[in-house]
């Protein structure tokens, strides 16, 4: 694999910087490093979003709660605010890998992984690898979606976004383009693209954008 180049930010205005072309975003690292491992993702510049200043807050209430994209599973796993009027969210979060996992995954990054389909992780042709059709059709397919035609029948493995959607939950988007000022909102719905729309990515991102 070719080697790469680490860089850091501390502000969310220095992303459109520093990823350039065929730069990738890092935060917990959890799914992306075992995609450049098994060579899904071959990105030339990491920039890692762990030094954003004020990126991991938490905050919860019976009116409402926001959640910085770098705050830790384990950490809204046990806020006691978000425990006690967010229940559905916490326990999503709690059940998410194993304690070491949560240690590490960020809400943003969880948001954005990529799915975990064995064939697309085996890197076996399909339509999310640049192939045809989806071998699960015929194949190994206990856990992939029952609704829907395809081309790629792999649900998004996000056991947050699930609580989040039931909750109504909205994310903030810094876009990569820089023509608008400040970060669109949206539905936590419109993140995702369907897979005839997306072979690279489950979101709506462009390489840059930031929740």
């Amino acid at each position: 694999m070719e080697s790469f180049k680490h860089d850091e930010v501390t502000r969310f205005a220095d992303v459109r910087r520093k990823v350039g072309r065929g730069g990738m975003l890092i935060a917990g690292g959890t799914d992306l490093v075992p995609l450049m491992r098994d060579g899904l993702a071959t990105p030339r510049t990491l920039v890692n979003l762990k030094t954003v200043r004020d990126g991991s807050g938490l905050r919860a209430s019976s009116s409402g709660a926001t959640l910085g994209a770098l705050a830790l599973l384990a950490d809204v796993a046990a806020h006691t605010a978000m425990r006690r009027w967010y229940p559905a969210l916490a326990a999503a979060c709690d059940a998410v890998g194993t304690l070491q996992i949560r240690n590490m995954a960020t809400i943003g990054g969880n948001l954005c992984q990529r799915i975990r389909c064995w064939y697309f992780r085996q890197n076996v042709p399909c339509h999310k690898t640049g192939g045809r059709g989806c071998p699960a059709v015929d194949g190994l397919n206990e856990y992939l979606a029952v609704f829907g035609t395809g081309p790629c029948h792999a649900p998004h493995p996000s056991d947050p976004a699930v609580a989040l959607a039931a909750l109504d939950a909205s994310v903030h988007v810094r876009s990569a383009n820089g023509r608008k000022r400040g970060a669109v909102r949206m539905s936590i719905s419109h993140l995702y693209a369907t897979a005839a729309k997306r072979r690279d990515s489950e979101t709506i991102l462009k390489p840059g954008d930031v929740i």
